[in-house]
């Protein structure tokens, strides 16, 4: 794996990184790294959430997450993205962001 991470180093990462101290310890081993906030509003989170089956997160555990959640700072090189359409056409609103 080393060695493709050598030939391509775009990697995608998909984890939570609520707090900026999370981030800042994901930064200090890959200083390049790039941040997307997936911002929605509530509404649309807790219907996600809810309307999941098998997943490892609970529904009960959202409030806290939402409480816990520290967007990203001016500082940090990263994106914003509004949750209000297809993940296809996140994913290409993602991928053409100027970060």
């Amino acid at each position: 794996m080393g060695a493709a991470l050598a030939a391509d180093p775009a990697v995608v990462v998909a984890c939570s990184a609520l707090k900026r101290s999370y981030r800042d310890r994901l930064r200090a081993s890959a200083p390049a790294v790039v941040f997307v906030h997936l911002d929605a509003p509530r509404e649309r989170v807790v219907a996600q959430t809810t309307a999941r089956r098998d997943h490892f997160m609970p529904p009960a555990l959202l409030a806290s997450q939402l409480q816990a959640l520290e967007p990203l700072g001016p500082d940090e090189q990263g994106i914003a993205v509004t949750v209000d359409a297809a993940p296809e056409e996140l994913v290409e609103r993602i991928c053409q962001a100027p970060v």
